[in-house]
């Protein structure tokens, strides 16, 4: 058993030649030498090589020294021999279990995935290839066919997609359901071209269906949404996706035929409601009379999708906050 300070070097160490790993593979999706994450698409349409690539590169992020610092402090002390967690996942963007997988290092890790997103085949390639490179931290965790019947903890990653029902059982058990994030923006109508791109990214990267996505702006009266459309206009590659594509189909025929308003952005349709959580290839917008303060700003928004930190990860988990905090009572 390595005493707490050889096991925070090994751990330094294996995190750092993670990085440098998901590093070289970022080079070879770019260079198009892949042959691994090209076969997700095939299970997943929403999972493309762009969107597998911007995801890789946000992780990447955490593999600098100072995150990697951020996330063994937090965690080192922790006593947790013997434990299991249950991770159920639906995995809406790729590689979102990978981070959670890190952090949850100690335990013995079971996770259950649906089968069809192909995502359970991946990460076993992926982590046969680490271990290949003499990264051992994924080497106890087990993938399941169906949900295990007896675990230490539970937790629901549902990536903004959730299951009510799933999500009922597991707070029976006493687990953790991951929180549903409202990334509303609240637009003045004095944005640039360079913000309204910004934001249009923030709406479309992952085609609109992660947890940290906008899915809603809040605008003034009279507000002229020729810009935005325009902005949103430049992502039409969404709509080579069939899936997606369908999507947009229906909901356009749908408000059409039910004389519904609606803007249209040919990738995206923008749409009048009071509710938070829109159907694939819609956002929703409503108007307001003052700015409240509580709702972000683009930039705000952009930085919680594209620049991933430990502590989204760790607050996420608050099997970990509630053993930290107890820990030092």
């Amino acid at each position: 058993m390595l005493n707490s300070h050889a096991y925070l070097l090994t751990m330094h160490f294996d995190l750092n030649k993670t990085g440098s790993l998901i590093n070289e593979m970022i080079q070879d999706i770019k260079s198009g030498e892949d042959s691994l994450f090209a076969k997700w698409s095939i299970y997943n349409p929403y999972f493309t090589l762009d969107n597998i690539l911007e995801s890789m590169m946000s992780t990447y992020n955490l593999f600098t020294n100072d995150s990697i610092k951020e996330l063994l402090h937090f965690t080192n002390d922790i006593d947790l021999s013997g434990k299991s967690v249950l991770i159920i996942v639906n995995e809406v963007k790729p590689l979102e279990l990978l981070p959670t997988l890190i952090i949850f290092r100690k335990l013995k890790v079971l996770v259950q995935v649906n089968y069809l997103s192909g995502s359970a085949l991946i990460y076993k390639e992926l982590f046969k290839y680490f271990k290949s490179k003499e990264v051992d931290i994924f080497n106890d965790v087990v993938f399941l066919d169906s949900v295990a019947t007896k675990t230490d903890f539970y937790v629901y990653m549902h990536g903004g997609d959730i299951n009510s029902s799933l999500a009922s059982v597991v707070e029976a058990k006493g687990g953790y359901v991951q929180k549903v994030d409202q990334n509303d923006v609240c637009l003045t109508g004095n944005e640039g071209v360079s913000d309204l791109n910004r934001l249009a990214k923030c709406i479309t990267t992952y085609f609109g269906r992660s947890n940290h996505n906008v899915r809603k702006v809040f605008v003034p009266k009279g507000y002229d949404f020729t810009k935005l459309c325009s902005a949103l206009a430049k992502h039409s590659e969404m709509c080579n996706t069939n899936r997606y594509a369908n999507n947009l189909d229906y909901n356009r025929s749908v408000y059409l035929m039910n004389k519904m308003k609606f803007y249209d952005a040919e990738s995206v349709i923008i749409k009048e409601d009071r509710n938070n959580k829109p159907p694939v290839s819609v956002i929703y917008y409503e108007y307001y009379d003052s700015i409240d303060s509580n709702i972000s700003g683009i930039d705000n928004v952009c930085d919680k999708l594209f620049n991933l930190k430990w502590r989204d990860y760790w607050h996420c988990n608050s099997i970990f906050n509630n053993l930290y905090i107890e820990k030092n009572i």
